[in-house]
């Protein structure tokens, strides 16, 4: 199957680099062709509901105004009527969309009551919902780009980087380490705030109320910035973007067209 195109000099992100180790050619119906599934799972309707109630809440903060929890889950509640459609999907069939939503609204509550009133002492956000875009390497052949959920800075120039989880599962240690978005973070705050004395992570899975915090060294945000440039080497020299078949198959959104499955009714539609 040959490339149609070409995603170099273009930034990278570390789900893209994610859904390339997951399955090449999955990667290609979404990067390189552009294929926008039709359908959504609900886990993503949920978790981008609950990033949207919670950067409404940091934002109040940052202009100094305390909302209440039940602000909160009344914008929750309704940007999940104005966003749901039919085009949202529910894997689990032992569960309905009712659950789900209350699901959310767990995790919503959970949170304000875990951390209110939000902010320590000597801390103050920088910016909710940052965008950053950054060179990797000396060489600097290629960029990567993401959003930090929330970036607060401390008086003594520590920076934090926080990020929201609606899984229902914490992952272990192990698993953790593997994980390239702290890193990334890391390096994006270390190389847009050269007088940051610290970077730290903190990755709060809201419903479980569990907060692990993924730092990285010095030394190793180096070895990431090698590992990230291999990676990415990789997929430029990649010209066939093959299938990868695994159980992941299963809830694939584009198994319906995918040369691997037995058919050939089509699910996504382009983008322009």
């Amino acid at each position: 199957m040959a490339r149609t195109s070409t995603l170099h000099n273009r930034p990278y992100s570390v789900s893209q680099l994610n859904l390339y180790e997951q399955c090449p050619l999955r990667y290609r119906y979404y990067y390189v062709e552009r294929l926008r599934p039709v359908h959504q799972w609900v886990e993503s309707f949920v978790g981008a509901r609950v990033h949207e109630s919670m950067e409404f809440l940091y934002r109040h903060l940052k202009e100094q105004t305390l909302l209440p929890v039940s602000d909160i889950i009344q914008f929750y509640i309704r940007r999940w009527e104005q966003m749901w459609s039919s085009a949202v999907q529910i894997f689990n069939k032992r569960r309905n969309r009712e659950w789900y939503r209350r699901y959310g609204e767990k995790c919503l509550r959970s949170y304000y009551v875990q951390y209110y009133p939000f902010l320590e002492p000597g801390s103050h956000i920088i910016e909710v919902e940052w965008p950053f875009q950054i060179v990797l390497g000396a060489e600097g052949r290629y960029r990567m780009q993401g959003h930090v959920d929330r970036l607060t800075r401390r008086d003594d120039n520590s920076f934090v980087v926080h990020d929201y989880k609606t899984s229902q599962r914490v992952p272990r240690k192990g698993a953790l380490s593997k994980d390239l978005q702290p890193g990334v973070y890391q390096l994006a705050v270390r190389k847009m705030f050269p007088e940051a004395q610290r970077v730290m992570v903190s990755w709060h899975y809201l419903a479980s109320q569990k907060e692990l915090r993924p730092t990285l060294s010095c030394s190793q945000l180096d070895r990431l910035q090698a590992k990230l440039v291999e990676k990415i080497d990789r997929i430029e020299q990649d010209k066939e973007l093959a299938p990868r078949p695994s159980r992941a198959c299963q809830s694939c959104e584009y198994k319906m067209i995918c040369p691997t499955q037995n058919t050939t009714h089509a699910s996504c539609q382009a983008q322009a």
